[in-house]
């Protein structure tokens, strides 16, 4: 639910997407890119094992670098420490153009009402 969600991963209202593309604007920036929250969760050993195992599943699922998984969390997103020790849940904004080929789209658009 949305709710659940760290406040960065959040899907943008109508009102914040207006407001960024006018500052892409501002900057020559042709358009944002149209995204949606997801969650994977990695397992191991420890915090820092399972928070390697759950950036590199979402690297593997969206066909994204390791980097890139840590600069989405970073940016839109959270890390965070799962119920049981060596469990964390890396939640990102992703974009639609990698869902869309793993038939996630819809069950996107079911939940969040996204584009």
């Amino acid at each position: 639910m949305v709710e659940d969600l760290p406040f960065l991963a959040r899907p943008l209202t109508a009102e914040e997407r207006a407001r960024a593309e006018a500052i892409a604007a501002e900057w020559g920036i042709a358009g944002l890119e149209s995204s949606a929250p997801i969650s994977v969760v990695g397992t191991g050993p420890d915090l820092n094992a399972a928070t390697e195992n759950g950036l590199q599943r979402a690297a593997d699922l969206l066909g994204l670098s390791v980097p890139e998984i840590k600069n989405r969390a970073t940016i839109s997103g959270a890390i965070e420490i799962g119920r049981h020790p060596g469990v964390a849940q890396v939640t990102f904004r992703a974009p639609l153009a990698r869902l869309e080929p793993l038939g996630l789209l819809p069950f996107v658009r079911d939940q969040y009402d996204a584009a």
